[in-house]
Order: C-alpha cells, then structure tokens, then sequence
C-alpha cells in the first residue's frame, strides 16, 4: 500500500494574504446570502453537548424547519464526535486509501487503474466515512456497555418519534452531510488542472498543483458556500457544474466547469478565483430568488473545524497522488 504524507492545511495564502482578486471573489460570493438572517445552530449544539436533545418548540409556526434545525445541529454534533475515531484509524492507514466494509480492508491501489480518478477518491472516501459512521451508530444502539454522553445524546435522537420528512434514519443524514463535503471538496481540486491548462495552454507541474492548493484560497471558497443560504448556495452550484446529461460517468457527485475559475496571482503564487462574469451571473439569478424561510444554517461540520480540516488534507493527499500525475506536464 502506497504511503503519503498529509499536507498541512495553511489557512493564508501561501506569501502570508490573499491576492485581491481572491479577495473580491470571496466577498461576493459570500454576500449572496445577506438578504437572509444565517440561523445559528449553536443553541442546539450546546443542549446537544450538554447531553440533551432539544424539546419540540410548543406551537412552533414551522416546525419541519424546527426539526431541520435540530436534524442538522445533531449531525454535526455528532460527526464532531465520530471524527476522533475516524481520524486516528486514517492516521494508522494512508489517509483515504482503504475502505472498512464487513470488517475487510481494502486498498484503494487495486481499483482499476482507467477509472476516473475523483470518481474513484469520491468512492473510497465517501464509503470509508459511510461505513464508520454506520458502525458507530449501530455500536450506539447495541452495545448497552457502551455508555457515555455522546452515545446517550445519540440514542435519545434516534429514539424519537419526530412526524416530518426529515424522520429518517440519522446515520443517513450524517453520512448525507460528510458525502457532500466530499463532494464539493473534491469538485475545487479537480477542477485546478483544467483551469490551468485553459489559461496557461500547458500541463499543470506536481509542485503549481500542489502551491495552488496550498494558497489558501480554495478551502476558503468551500467555506464560503458551505456558510451560504441553501437557495443560493444550491443556484452557485448549479451554475458551477458540469450538467449531468453531458457526462458518461454514472457517479453521482458534483463536476465543476472550468469556465467561471480564473488563477490570479504570479510565479509561484497563483490561487484560484471566481472570474468576474461568473460572479455577475450568479448575482442576478440570486437577486431573483424569493425566500420564504431563512435556509440559512451553515453547513454542521463547520462547527468543528478539524472535521473540515480533516477532510480537506485527506483529499489533497489523495488527489496529490492519484490525481495529478494524469494532468502533470
């Protein structure tokens, strides 16, 4: 099994600030949301982490809302509380390069060397995350031994008999959640090496995909529309992605066009960046939207900063190694 080192996260871009037109890309995209009022989760984290689930809201004028509320508070609370578990067995394996099924290792070096190599990293990563989060909750509702106040918050939620859409299964809506992070993770890193080559009219080098990763500016993109509206957030990536009808891959995960990127920035300092006719685009749809409700929550695992971090090295390595090598000049 290949080893690889996981790169280190840097939260600024890679000369100490974020170029301006990263800068601007980053503002506008974030304000696409400010006609809604974001609805914090943090008082239902914090029942949460004080071991209780919060009660029904008497009376409440939307309680499916209310009950979305909860169904989002108590994933990320609870996806915060997987992630140690999940991260040290990443930490005894290559990070993503196995997947845990029916108690067998599997070694992502032995799929098919000709399948599409975010299909492949979207698969492993996304059914390690599945398979240990489902086992922990399985664990969480057999296991009588095994009692503390996560699995008691845990227990508690999924013992209620909650009579809306969202009732399901919430293993289902962690794994739901921690999959579109991928997702959309994934969807930013693969799109570096077509962006260069379509601004640049060249094959983008190990060391400028590695640099542009490492900026800063594209785990801060993820960011931002991971805090975003859902309306608006969903409209940004549709317009992002590649439609589904024109691809020959039956994988179900977003593709991003290369069109609306630009990399700004010189030398070896080039980060990743919304163009400017993207970005107006999206502001007009966006000034079209009518809201009803606020939708605006925040994605749950921003609430804890290492379960982002977490996924983002992870991708990286992956794509550094299995993904790159295929564009690299």
């Amino acid at each position: 099994m290949v080893h690889i080192a996981r790169p280190k996260l840097i939260a600024t871009a890679s000369n100490g600030v974020l170029h301006p037109s990263t800068h601007e890309s980053l503002c506008r995209l974030a304000a696409l949301s400010h006609r809604t009022d974001k609805v914090s989760l943090r008082p239902a984290v914090a029942e949460l982490e004080a071991g209780r689930v919060p009660a029904a809201k008497p009376g409440s004028p939307d309680p499916v809302f209310d009950e979305t509320i909860l169904a989002r508070a108590i994933a990320g609370h609870i996806l915060a509380g997987v992630w140690p578990e999940l991260e040290r067995w990443v930490v005894e394996h290559p990070p993503g390069l196995g997947s845990v099924s029916d108690g067998n290792l599997f070694s992502i070096s032995r799929l098919n060397p000709e399948a599409d190599p975010i299909d492949m990293l979207y698969i492993f990563s996304s059914r390690m995350v599945e398979n240990f989060i489902d086992r922990w909750c399985a664990r969480a509702q057999s296991d009588s031994g095994w009692d503390d106040r996560l699995v008691r918050t845990y227990r508690e939620y999924a013992a209620r008999n909650i009579a809306t859409l969202i009732a399901r299964d919430p293993s289902k809506v962690i794994s739901e959640i921690s999959n579109l992070g991928l997702q959309v993770i994934l969807a930013f890193i693969e799109v570096v090496p077509k962006v260069f080559e379509q601004q640049f009219r060249r094959k983008i080098t190990q060391a400028e995909f590695h640099q542009i990763l490492s900026s800063g500016a594209i785990d801060r993109h993820v960011i931002v529309l991971s805090d975003g509206n859902a309306l608006v957030v969903n409209m940004v990536e549709e317009q992002l992605a590649i439609p589904p009808s024109s691809l020959e891959t039956e994988v179900p995960r977003f593709r991003f066009r290369s069109q609306p990127f630009v990399l700004v920035g010189e030398g070896n300092h080039l980060q990743l960046a919304l163009t400017d006719t993207f970005l107006r685009k999206v502001e007009g749809e966006a000034a079209r939207i009518r809201f009803t409700t606020s939708l605006h929550t925040g994605c749950p695992a921003r609430a804890a900063e290492k379960v982002f971090r977490g996924f983002w090295d992870w991708s990286v390595a992956l794509a550094e190694h299995f993904y790159v090598p295929r564009y690299a000049g």
